[in-house]
């Protein structure tokens, strides 16, 4: 195999190993947690160790252990706002996200699959009731004006039997206590996926080529 050939072989291999996402989870530029894993533990549990402005763990150990006993490890990951949240949605699902997020609101989405598509993607629901399946996670964000409240995201899917005219699919923005635990709370969380510029790696190869014909003019001369 020539030098050229071998060169662009390993581009290509870097390019396949760069694409492989870690987690299945990858929506837009962010690959989100499952939510299920953070079941049980409160905006306040969270706080602990995430810092609210930023969204970054800020403690040695990124750790918490749920009411269930199961330790969900943090390291690396981000405590989504309300802005990350809203994208997260309008990034899968191409529709639109809520206007406001600052207020309560809620997003109907009728006749359409689409939020059981996107729960089966973020691990599941954390609570079904009937054919209808929620997931509930809570941002990083507090109430204003408040001292114990924080936003809450749910995507809510009704299931096919359960008539469009009597619910739509939805996602919405609620409040929630900031120290509620239960089981079908969790939180969301993404970390951000590191993308290659097209034109970067293109700049590379024809480098690596140029490179590699200048040293084969020099050998053979």
């Amino acid at each position: 195999m020539s030098g050229i050939k071998k060169i662009i072989l390993f581009v290509i291999l870097n390019l396949c190993v760069m694409s492989l996402p870690v987690k299945a989870v990858v929506i837009g530029e962010k690959d989100w947690m499952a939510v299920q894993p953070t079941n049980s533990l409160s905006w306040g549990n969270f706080n602990e160790i995430f810092d609210t402005t930023t969204g970054q763990c800020d403690v040695s150990d990124c750790k918490l252990v749920s009411q269930f006993g199961e330790e969900v490890d943090f390291t690396g990951y981000t405590w989504a706002s309300n802005y990350d949240v809203n994208e997260m949605w309008k990034n899968y699902t191409g529709l639109a996200g809520l206007t406001s997020l600052t207020t309560e609101g809620i997003v109907s989405v009728p006749n359409t699959n689409i939020a059981a598509e996107l729960i089966h993607a973020l691990g599941g629901s954390t609570e079904s009731s009937g054919d209808a399946s929620f997931l509930y996670g809570l941002t990083r964000e507090s109430v204003a004006g408040t001292s114990d409240r924080a936003y809450q995201f749910s995507i809510t899917d009704y299931g096919q039997s359960i008539p469009d005219i009597f619910h739509d699919d939805s996602f919405s923005l609620i409040s929630q206590c900031n120290f509620c635990t239960g089981s079908e709370l969790g939180g969301w969380f993404y970390k951000t996926i590191e993308v290659s510029e097209p034109s970067t790696l293109l700049l590379y190869l024809v480098t690596l080529i140029g490179l590699s014909t200048i040293r084969n003019r020099t050998h053979n001369s």
